[in-house]
């Protein structure tokens, strides 16, 4: 039975229920499926936000995997750490899929010279893809294709190769990006 609802998930969960955080991929969230694999039919959620460890964001989910992981972090040390996604970011993808997309927002970043980034930048956790600098030190550790990736371009050295070739980076990655800008290249 278990072997069924596990296989279940990556074909029913593809085809029936609702899109609610992402329409990039064909995942769907499905009661009656999360009732039957504990958790796993809140199967668009877990594709938006691959990193979180729930696959249903509201409390009212059924989850149970969730409720166990949480109260084994609150409670013991048998769960040291766990990732869950900012609420901002989960609201943006849900005003995406619904049409009202307001990521293009007015934000007050510095202007650098693209000379200056060197001599500013140098040692520190910054880099640059597609003409913005991006603080990345609080999120380095936490990168899905790991710190090393993102480390070559510490300093202020330009990734937007990288960015674009090695993965194909998610709109709720991309908004989280919005979230690390500090700064626009001026040339």
């Amino acid at each position: 039975m278990i072997w069924h609802c596990t296989f279940l998930i990556n074909s029913m969960a593809h085809y029936l229920g609702h899109q609610e955080y992402t329409i990039e991929v064909t995942a769907r969230g499905n009661l009656l499926l999360a009732m039957l694999t504990q958790g796993e039919g809140n199967h668009n959620f877990h594709h938006a936000f691959p990193s979180d460890y729930r696959n249903g964001f509201e409390s009212t989910d059924w989850d149970p995997t969730k409720w166990i992981i949480t109260f084994l972090y609150k409670f013991t040390s048998l769960i040291p750490s766990v990732h869950t996604t900012p609420e901002k970011q989960v609201e943006r993808a849900r005003s995406r899929v619904i049409g009202s997309d307001n990521r293009h927002v007015e934000r007050d970043l510095a202007q650098v010279d693209l000379s200056q980034v060197p001599a500013l930048y140098e040692g520190k956790p910054v880099i640059v893809i597609h003409g913005f600098l991006y603080d990345v030190g609080d999120f380095v550790s936490r990168h899905p294709g790991g710190a090393a990736l993102m480390e070559r371009g510490y300093g202020g050295k330009d990734l937007s190769g990288l960015f674009e070739k090695l993965n194909r980076h998610s709109l709720q990655a991309r908004d989280l990006m919005m979230d690390m800008e500090i700064g626009q290249i001026i040339s």
